[in-house]
C-alpha cells in the first residue's frame, strides 16, 4: 500500500471511529490495530502510522496534541474530504 493510500485510509478511520470516541479523539492503539488488520503485523507499521499521521496533520486534515500522535481528531476539512 502506498503512503498516500495509507493516509487516505487513516483519515477515513479517524472520521469513522471518531464518532465512537469522546470528543472524536481516536487513540493511536485503535488506529494501529486497523493498520495491522489491513497490512498484517509488520515492524514498520508504527513508523508508517507516524508518517501518515504527521502528513495528515501538516495538511490540516487531522489534529493531535502530541508529537507521537497518541490521539487523532479529524478537522472539519478532514471530515469534508471523506464526505462526512
Amino acid at each position: 500500500m502506498a503512503d498516500e493510500d495509507l493516509q487516505q485510509e487513516l483519515l477515513w478511520w479517524v472520521v469513522a471511529l471518531g464518532r465512537e470516541h469522546p470528543r472524536g479523539e481516536v487513540p493511536q492503539q485503535v488506529l494501529t490495530e486497523q493498520i495491522e488488520r489491513r497490512l498484517g503485523r509488520h515492524s514498520e507499521n508504527y513508523e508508517r502510522y507516524l508518517a501518515a499521521a504527521a502528513a495528515l496533520t501538516r495538511k490540516g486534515l487531522v489534529e493531535s496534541d502530541t508529537s507521537e500522535h497518541a490521539f487523532l481528531v479529524a478537522t472539519d476539512r478532514g471530515r469534508r474530504t471523506v464526505g462526512d
